[in-house]
């Protein structure tokens, strides 16, 4: 069992708006999290993520935007301070270094599977996944008609995961 480096891990977030003419892209920490490995094989894992940490870096609408995607249009992280992923099913494929990851997604309280793929350095101790959800299925959804039909809802995820 690996802990997880909290101080050098990093869950990247993007979303664009429905025409891709512009998006905005951040970053959230991780509270915790553990992988689990048997004989050296990755078999699960499970992180806490620290909603109350989403940031945008990339200058738009800084401070305001991030104020609204803690409050209650979108994360509501006074009430839902953290998510949560747990994998309940790894699969590794030797011929392209590679673990498919079947997961369970929390986010405000709605949990939701996911599947993913991921690569692990042993070297490094990392790990790092790319994929991405409908924001929907987790009633993330901004109480508007009008921006809600022009935000995206798909939200991409870049993961690095450094072990300790």
């Amino acid at each position: 069992m690996y802990d997880l480096d909290t101080d050098e891990s990093l869950l990247n977030w993007k979303s664009d708006y429905v025409f891709k003419i512009a998006g905005h892209h951040g970053f959230v920490k991780f509270n915790d999290g553990k992988l689990i490995t048997i004989n050296g094989n990755i078999t699960g894992g499970h992180f806490t993520i620290d909603m109350t940490t989403i940031e945008n870096v990339d200058g738009g609408y800084n401070e305001g935007l991030v104020s609204h995607l803690k409050n209650e249009d979108f994360f509501d992280i006074y009430k839902y301070p953290t998510a949560y992923i747990e994998f309940t099913n790894v699969v590794y494929n030797k011929s392209i270094n590679e673990h498919l990851i079947d997961a369970m997604l929390t986010i405000k309280d709605v949990s939701k599977p996911v599947k993913f793929t991921a690569k692990a350095d042993g070297t490094d101790n990392t790990m790092t996944a790319r994929f991405k959800i409908d924001r929907s299925r987790w009633q993330i959804n901004y109480n508007h008609d009008l921006k809600d039909s022009t935000i995206s809802e798909a939200v991409e995820f870049n993961v690095y995961l450094k072990f300790k």
